[in-house]
């Protein structure tokens, strides 16, 4: 009974071929796009759930209307007084950490690069728990010292271990 029904469906593929394959290529589309945005939500909703207050971290955003009664533009940015400004005037705010990316120049005594940097507050490391490999995060209360990643260090230095 099986291999009847399978006969037929090959049979009325054959015969409406174009419409066979137009439903084919639908389908397909249909299914890729359904396996990206479940990949995208999988990881959006995992983003930083590994620090150890991830549930009580929140990110600030600023919304821009166009007009009285115009759209709103959401921003992933804030102003940068808006970090201390909550931290003193709301008591449900225990830290919080400003993160601001620039591109500078870095050298080393043999080369010179331009890096993507990130200067940030440093209630960073109270905020987040980001496992560090050597050292420790006292260095981020130095104003000449600087945390790099493994990959920035083979970089600069040629080691990962710069200490």
């Amino acid at each position: 009974m099986l291999s009847g029904y399978f006969r037929t469906a090959v049979r009325a593929l054959y015969r409406y071929r174009t419409s066979a394959l137009i439903n084919l290529i639908g389908m397909a589309v249909a299914l890729a796009c359904c396996i990206t945005v479940y990949l995208f939500l999988g990881v959006y909703y995992s983003l930083d759930t590994f620090h150890d207050n991830a549930d009580r971290i929140a990110f600030a955003e600023t919304i821009e209307r166009q007009g009285a009664g115009g759209t709103e533009r959401i921003w992933g940015t804030a102003p940068l007084p808006l970090g201390p400004a909550l931290a003193t005037d709301l008591a449900s705010v225990e830290h919080a950490a400003r993160v601001v990316w620039d591109v500078s120049d870095v050298r080393t005594s043999e080369r010179a690069f331009t890096q993507r940097v990130a200067f940030a507050d440093p209630d960073l490391f109270d905020v987040f728990t980001f496992p560090l490999q050597a050292g420790d995060s006292t260095a981020w209360h130095d104003p000449s010292g600087a945390l790099v990643s493994a990959e920035t260090a083979q970089r600069f230095f040629g080691t990962e271990d710069v200490l």
